[in-house]
């Protein structure tokens, strides 16, 4: 969809590149909670704010739009419907 060369896919439980050398970024789900307290999602709403300060469009799926959602103050919490 992106076009050969044009994607690059990053570990977040390794250390994301830099944000500012992106043109946008994608967030897919995960296993873990937006409210994990795991170092990895920790350095990734880290890595994501300094997305949001360079103005790089993020767009996210599941854990990725909840985990930008807490980091920027909102609440993440499990349905009672599951």
């Amino acid at each position: 969809m992106l076009g050969a060369g044009r994607c690059a896919v990053a570990d977040p439980r390794s250390e994301p590149p830099p944000a500012t050398d992106l043109a946008d970024i994608v967030v897919t789900g995960s296993a873990a909670s937006a409210n994990d307290a795991d170092a990895w999602v920790t350095r990734s709403a880290d890595f994501l704010k300094r997305a949001a300060d360079a103005a790089v469009p993020v767009y996210g799926v599941c854990f990725g739009h909840q985990h930008p959602a807490r980091m920027f103050g909102g609440r993440v919490e499990h349905s009672p419907a599951g």
